[in-house]
């Protein structure tokens, strides 16, 4: 004959109690087990689905890959060779080059640069970025102008923190007002 503990239930109430454990014991091992790998199945499912869909992708473009290659050619070779970097072998004298570029893009546009300094050089990736923070008094078509031909400048110029402003009488109406400008002009080096 089989020992029980007296506190245990006996009969129904002690079968019942032992269905109920049983239940619990499968179901922590359904939470514990295998509702982990089931949702690990799923995970891997959709990122098998993404890579499929990155591949039919790539692939689909892979037969433009000659021709986009010989479009840069051609324009390449319609535009010429135009510089992307600056000249210069320090910071210092590509600062000195990016300078004398925007003195001269100032007077193609009738632009007065009121100063100009020169910021530390910083590493992006294995390029040198100049900066120079530059001041511009100039009427806001001379500044559109100045703008424009900063976009098409080579080597490559970038604006960055451009800010504006009117110094004078803000009740006085003028036809083209002197604005003060300034931004800074980022280009890049080897």
């Amino acid at each position: 004959m089989i020992d029980t503990h007296p506190f245990l239930p006996e009969g129904v109430k002690g079968r019942l109690l032992a269905l109920s454990v049983s239940l619990s014991l499968v179901a922590a091992i359904f939470v514990a087990v295998i509702f982990p790998v089931f949702n690990w199945y799923q995970i891997r499912e959709t990122n098998l689905v993404f890579k499929e869909a990155e591949v039919a992708r790539i692939s689909a473009m892979l037969p433009l890959i000659p021709r986009m290659r010989q479009l840069i050619r051609s324009t390449r070779d319609a535009s010429g060779e135009k510089e992307i970097f600056l000249a210069g072998e320090t910071d210092a004298l590509a600062g000195a080059n990016l300078q004398a570029s925007l003195d001269s893009l100032a007077a193609q546009a009738n632009c007065h640069l009121s100063s100009s300094i020169l910021e530390p050089g910083a590493s992006v990736g294995g390029l040198r970025q100049i900066t120079i923070g530059v001041d511009v008094t100039a009427t806001w078509p001379q500044m559109i102008n100045l703008l424009s031909l900063i976009d098409l400048a080579h080597p490559r110029l970038l604006v960055s923190n451009l800010n504006i402003s009117n110094p004078g009488d803000a009740e006085a109406v003028q036809q083209d007002p002197l604005l003060q400008i300034s931004m800074y002009v980022v280009a890049f080096r080897v």
